[in-house]
């Protein structure tokens, strides 16, 4: 027995039946062969992972592989099953010759996390597809973790992963064992319309930024998105204040169609300077809508201040 990895290098490592490899990994050079189909355990276990070009004979049986599963170009006779902490590493090449490739006669199991990184020369690209499996008895899905470079996917479904950085999107389906890339798809939500329709851009950055006001009207661009006015262009007269008898109004129209991540709330106040809160009195909502307050401002030494508030709140 030993501890350490094992090399094969050329021609054909035969396990008798009871032989073992050692803990470490065992890597395979092109145009040898790993032949644990003499063994007598139904499964053979490689604690230490598997990798590299070659061949395994594991006819009968089903080939256990813990550790780090790092393959090139594998052909395996047999059954394969991924340990509940094997860590698979796969290679996306430029070409057919450099993406990791392994073909399995019988099922494969996943397990564990996987890890796909490009290859050398390699930028990921619309329409790009890569194949790391072949197996004739089919896959069960069951990673626990699958990864593109740095980016993270996630279960979109049993098997299925998917995930989206710098306008691609990364989708890796178990069944198949199959990476493809695509222009992703951003559906942008009715504020981020209005700022690339008047600043080019839908961040909320710049001139488009919520509180930005590139026409210097005194209504920042958020304000002006929830009145439905033009931000390019000076807009006054919007928010009025009125009088119906000992009460004082506020008239403001609302953007149509309406957006319901807006909400439009008249605060109250006594002093410029002091708090405004929340006003209690009654709206009659319509575009444009109409406020009028309860605070009764004949009796004498009453001061009375509105002012409208917008708030944004996205939906998840």
């Amino acid at each position: 027995t030993y501890a350490g990895t094992t090399v094969v290098n050329g021609g054909t490592l035969r396990l008798a039946d009871a032989g073992t490899v050692g803990a470490g990994a065992v890597s395979l050079v092109a145009g040898s062969t790993l032949n644990v189909s003499t063994a007598t355990p139904a499964t053979v276990y490689l604690p230490g992972g598997l990798g590299g070009s070659g061949t395994v004979n594991a006819t009968d049986k089903t080939l256990s592989i813990g550790g780090a599963f790092a393959p090139v170009a594998l052909s395996v006779t047999g059954n394969v099953s991924l340990a509940p902490g094997a860590s698979t590493s796969l290679v996306a090449g430029a070409s057919l010759a450099t993406t990791s490739q392994t073909t399995v006669t019988g099922t494969l199991v996943n397990q564990g996390a996987l890890a796909i990184t490009p290859g050398s020369g390699l930028t990921y690209a619309d329409g790009q597809s890569f194949t790391f499996f072949a197996a004739s008895g089919g896959i069960t899905a069951g990673f626990t973790s699958v990864s593109v470079g740095a980016l993270g996917l996630n279960s979109s479904s049993p098997g299925i992963w998917t995930g989206t950085a710098d306008g691609l999107t990364y989708t890796y389906t178990e069944s198949s064992a199959t990476l493809a890339v695509a222009t992703a798809t951003i559906t942008l939500n009715s504020l981020e319309t209005w700022r690339e329709q008047f600043f080019g851009s839908p961040d909320n950055t710049g001139n488009g930024a919520d509180q930005a006001d590139f026409d210097q009207d005194g209504l920042v661009n958020l304000m002006e998105y929830a009145l439905g006015t033009d931000p390019t262009t000076t807009s006054s007269g919007q928010v009025v204040i009125g009088r119906n008898g000992n009460f004082l109004t506020l008239t403001y129209p609302r953007r149509s169609p309406a957006d319901p991540a807006l909400a439009y709330t008249v605060l109250g106040g006594s002093d410029l300077t002091g708090a405004f809160t929340p006003a209690t009195g009654s709206t009659a909502e319509g575009s444009p809508s109409v406020y009028t307050d309860n605070v009764d401002i004949s009796t004498a030494g009453t001061r009375r201040f509105l002012r409208l508030s917008i708030t944004y709140t996205p939906a998840p």
